[in-house]
């Protein structure tokens, strides 16, 4: 949504949306909880980023880099994110926030494919 035209808009709270979705897996025990964004020039996946670290925030968990990925939520995207990066990890992070639905059923499939039990290993929350 640009802010440059002088029209009517219908929108949703994305900041809420990303908090919510982000204290949703909070309150679950994650405590690792990796973020998976489009483009933060774009509002949407901006504000649900903000949302995402205020969640963090408030809770006292640390916002970590390393949890952070911005793709362009491709398909292809999501099998490099979760197959050279989340699957290669020491440690799985506990909870995953993809910000969009289909990035997050991707990543659902690939990671049961992998033998990792969702939501036991990882827990997963997306939104669009």
């Amino acid at each position: 949504v640009t802010d440059s035209l002088p029209a009517t808009k219908v929108v949703i709270d994305n900041f809420k949306a990303g908090y919510d979705a982000t204290m949703h897996l909070i309150e679950q025990n994650c405590k690792s909880i990796m973020h998976i964004t489009g483009n933060l020039t774009r509002n949407v996946y901006k504000d649900r980023y903000e949302g995402y670290r205020k969640a963090l925030a408030d809770r006292n968990i640390p916002f970590s880099e390393d949890l952070f990925i911005t793709n362009d939520l491709s398909e292809q995207e999501i099998y490099n994110a979760v197959t050279h990066n989340i699957l290669k990890r020491k440690q799985l992070p506990d909870g995953l926030f993809a910000t969009n639905d289909s990035a997050a059923a991707y990543a659902l499939m690939l990671f049961k494919e992998a033998g990792i039990r969702v939501p036991e290993d990882i827990a997963i929350v997306g939104f669009n």
